[in-house]
């Protein structure tokens, strides 16, 4: 990543822009560049921005179970082109107690600085309004 790009910061605004734009190969390419750069970040966060549709909201994708081991779950999403994983551990509210390979799950992706994350928006999510 020439220049400016060497920026984890700067990385990660950049394939986020890719994926809102619709092209999730160019958005692939510039995290897995910008992992590298941020290997030296010990602070392992969820999502920072949530990719969503022209109007704020949180587009759902849908995903297929490819494989499990432990308490993660690899699925791929066939709109993005690529493979997220899934933290069985804090298992959001809806998720099947026996996820399988071939289940289809359908929830809205976040971006970190290195990775695409599973987002399944809950009530603190939810903007709140300031008492009329």
């Amino acid at each position: 990543m020439p220049g400016g790009r060497e920026n984890p910061y700067v990385g990660f605004c950049l394939a986020w822009v890719y994926f809102q734009l619709g092209q999730p190969g160019d958005g692939a390419e510039t995290l897995r560049a910008n992992e590298r750069l941020s290997i030296g970040h010990r602070w392992r966060v969820g999502a920072l921005a949530v990719l969503t549709d022209e109007g704020g909201r949180p587009i759902q994708f849908n995903a297929r179970v490819r494989s499990r081991s432990g308490s993660r779950a690899n699925m791929y999403v066939p709109e993005l082109m690529t493979e997220i994983r899934l933290d069985l551990t804090s298992r959001p509210p809806g998720l099947p107690l026996e996820l399988k390979t071939g289940h289809e799950l359908s929830f809205a992706v976040g971006i970190n600085y290195s990775s695409l994350v599973p987002w399944w928006q809950t009530s603190r999510d939810q903007p709140t309004r300031s008492p009329a």
